[in-house]
């Protein structure tokens, strides 16, 4: 069973930076209805594979990314804002609003959430909070499933429509350093 904590403890851990890797199916919903799916690997530093059916995202974050849609292949320099729904529910920095900005005060970060209890969802335990003002939705309460061990959010839903994002299949990997540590 899950220790009780405070927000700010579960809020560092979402935005804490490293993390290990990560595979999952993600589902958008919208009033019940799947409105897109992907997969994705993280690999907890900042390098993504994101397939959704359509087109391909091979991302270095702040490097590079390789954009395959249908026919064409683009390499683009530098940052692309792209699956960005996909992205922040595995690296929690990117949930803006849920950062602490430099210019806010981190008492006024961690005033914005609170832990509403404990539940197991698509088979973690994960402590769940109510978050207000993710993105540029400042009024609007979402309520977040997050996994302890990483800080990964396992689901995210918002409170004022019938809408939310699920982390199905999920696989939190290790990290291995090294010469040694190579396959074959």
């Amino acid at each position: 069973m899950l220790e009780p904590v405070d927000f700010a403890a579960v809020r560092d851990r979402m935005i804490s930076h490293p993390k290990p890797p990560v595979r999952a199916r993600l589902v958008e919903r919208n009033q019940g209805q799947v409105v897109r799916v992907a997969s994705v690997v993280y690999d907890g530093e900042g390098f993504w594979y994101i397939d959704d059916g359509a087109a391909i995202e091979l991302n270095s974050t702040g490097k590079f990314a390789v954009m395959v849609d249908g026919g064409d292949v683009i390499r683009h320099s530098g940052n692309v804002a792209a699956n960005s729904w996909v992205k922040s529910m595995l690296a929690g920095h990117r949930l803006v609003g849920l950062d602490a900005h430099p210019f806010l005060q981190s008492k006024m970060a961690d005033e914005r959430g609170r832990i509403v209890g404990v539940e197991v969802v698509n088979g973690y335990e994960c402590w769940v909070a109510d978050v207000m003002g993710l993105k540029a939705d400042q009024g609007v309460t979402f309520r977040l499933w997050v996994e302890p061990t990483a800080g990964f959010v396992v689901r995210l839903r918002r409170g004022d429509i019938d809408a939310s994002v699920d982390a199905e299949e999920m696989t939190i990997g290790t990290r291995k350093n090294g010469p040694d540590d190579r396959a074959g």
